[in-house]
């Protein structure tokens, strides 16, 4: 037993006061022990340690990363908001932040980043790019990246440099954006350095120069540019060296990249070392190998297999995504054999326990498979009232394609108003099939830059 876990039985053994479940709840923390640390910070909430929403709303947004629950991230939210209340300084520039991430691009956000930047932080200058994209004020995006291009904080320099070189590719300055971040990654800036790597191998034209800036990221700790390396070398044949990239980024510790060395030792013909990594990876948890193992069974036309593959993925899979995918791509495998009854129970099993991609892959069934818009429609509507964004997004397209462009225009409007700023692209398309030119092209500049 490590003496933190001594600590935390004593804690609960004989009780603590706020501020040392506090202090468990950072130690946990800086070991990525998310549930026990969020409980130990409730704890300490529970003790009247009001400072202990801060370190709660940070554990609740780790816990958002991975698999972008944003029921998560609403809770951190909800803490931040406590910890301002609470008088906590850092928590305006998170609490700013946040909102953004959820797409709630609000007073309450610029007042909070405003706060924050008076405060000398300068990270919440970051949040006021992203508002002035929102705004439609490109040249105050820049103004703000550019000003932190020097700050003395290398990893804020590094992240507002990979930003604006987003920025400047998405608005056609490609050769502008290339110079910043090839300066980037000579200045050994791992974000900037990756994103330069991206850049050049979306350029047919610089492919040859993507190899050496994928490998110059991953000398700079950018281990994601692995998986991208891996795939570079298998679109350029050369399995055998994608081989060596993907085994590296397993040995690194992406369990990703298990379903990517599959695929290369498949290129191969190695089928003894392609079953070996999907077991391993399968093995790890991971969705995306157990989602390749069940396609190549089904490339194979081994579907028995392929669907005992999806069972146990259901069954070991635990973020709940990817087991909402797990269910949504079974269901999808009983149906296409002649098994819709099944098919359908297991989707209704996975409305039942709040999964969205159940609800609008059984939508889409009702739709497609048997045309009856009807009961797409109820089942689209009852997502939606659930605060399910994809059913009223596939509900507009149910309705545009039954011809009811206004109530499909009210959907796409209510995405909007939901933080989905994308549905504008949605909203041109439709205006210009209703004949309104004018209203089209003031959706269209609506549409967030990089979406056009």
């Amino acid at each position: 037993m490590s003496w933190l876990d001594d600590r935390l039985r004593r804690a609960e053994r004989d009780g603590a006061t706020a501020m040392q479940w506090n202090e468990l709840g950072m130690a946990l923390a800086d070991q990525k022990r998310w549930p026990a640390a969020e409980d130990c910070f409730r704890r300490a909430i529970a003790a009247g340690g009001e400072h202990a929403h801060y370190n709660l709303g940070n554990v609740l947004r780790q816990r958002y990363l991975p698999g972008r629950d944003r029921d998560l991230l609403r809770a951190a939210v909800h803490s931040y908001r406590k910890a301002v209340v609470a008088g906590c300084l850092e928590a305006h520039q998170a609490l700013g932040m946040a909102l953004i991430e959820l797409g709630q691009y609000t007073e309450e956000a610029r007042e909070q980043l405003a706060v924050a930047a008076r405060l000398g932080d300068k990270w919440a200058v970051m949040g006021q790019a992203q508002l002035a994209e929102a705004d439609g004020e490109p040249g105050e995006q820049e103004r703000l990246l550019r000003e932190l291009l020097t700050d003395e904080d290398p990893v804020l320099a590094d992240c507002a440099r990979a930003e604006l070189g987003i920025v400047l590719r998405f608005d056609t300055r490609a050769a502008e954006a290339e110079t910043l971040l090839a300066e980037g990654a000579a200045r050994g800036q791992r974000h900037s350095a990756y994103q330069y790597a991206l850049l050049l191998d979306e350029d047919w034209h610089a492919a040859d120069r993507a190899e050496p800036a994928f490998r110059r990221a991953i000398d700079l700790g950018e281990r994601q540019a692995l998986l991208k390396l891996g795939r570079l070398l298998r679109r350029n044949h050369r399995a055998r060296d994608a081989v060596a990239i993907f085994t590296e980024a397993a040995t690194a510790g992406l369990s990703e990249a298990y379903a990517q060395l599959a695929r290369a030792h498949r290129d191969l013909g190695e089928r003894r070392e392609m079953f070996a990594a999907l077991d391993l990876g399968m093995g790890l948890g991971d969705a995306e190998t157990f989602f390749e193992a069940a396609e190549i069974a089904e490339l194979d036309d081994r579907r028995t297999e392929a669907e005992q593959i999806l069972w146990r993925a259901m069954a070991e899979l635990t973020h709940p995504g990817d087991l909402a995918m797990a269910r949504v791509q079974l269901a999808d495998q009983l149906i296409d054999t002649g098994r819709e009854p099944a098919g359908v129970e297991l989707l209704r099993a996975g409305i039942a326990a709040g999964e969205s991609e159940a609800v609008n892959s059984l939508g889409n069934y009702y739709s497609e498979h048997l045309g009856d818009s009807a009961a797409a429609e109820e089942i689209y509507r009852t997502a939606i009232a659930c605060g399910d964004d994809l059913a009223r997004y596939n509900l507009a397209h149910l309705l545009w394609a039954d011809g009811r462009l206004a109530e499909a225009e009210t959907e796409l409007l209510g995405l909007v108003t939901a933080g989905e700023p994308g549905a504008y692209r949605d909203l041109a398309e439709l205006a210009t099939a209703r004949g309104l030119a004018a209203e089209a092209e003031r959706y269209r500049s609506l549409i967030p830059r990089g979406r056009r």
